[in-house]
């Protein structure tokens, strides 16, 4: 299994743990790894998962069009591995699944799934 594999195999795992509420994301500063100067984080939300922390950005990147000679802005999402301090020690940009594990952890975040549990009156679902 490549590290690309493995890498989406993890993030499919967040993804269904997050959703399961067995694993909880809190918003972070912006982690910045592998960043051209004109990049802007949007947000970021961070979890600890074996042993490890994870953090999960939005972005957007700016992207020259070399037929209208101009940049515009593209939407991406990268997930960062971090140390005790909270440096980046790895990035994992290009994964698939990274704009869902995004969307599943801002949710978690802002406990949206338990606040419609409650508006609904549905027990949870883990």
């Amino acid at each position: 299994m490549t590290l690309i594999e493995k890498t989406a195999a993890l993030v499919s795992k967040l993804i269904r743990l997050t959703m399961e509420r067995q694993l909880q994301w809190q918003p972070r500063a912006a982690a910045k790894f592998g960043l051209a100067p004109n990049d802007r984080v949007l947000r970021c939300y961070e979890t600890e998962y074996e042993g490890r922390r994870l953090a999960i950005s939005e972005l957007n990147r700016a992207a020259y069009d070399r037929y209208t000679d101009s940049t515009r802005w593209e939407h991406d999402f990268q997930l960062l591995a971090l140390d005790d301090h909270g440096n980046v020690q790895w990035g994992f940009p290009g994964i698939p699944g990274l704009s869902s594990l995004f969307s599943a952890a801002s949710g978690e975040a802002a406990g949206i799934d338990a606040w419609l549990d409650g508006v609904l009156g549905h027990a949870p679902s883990a």
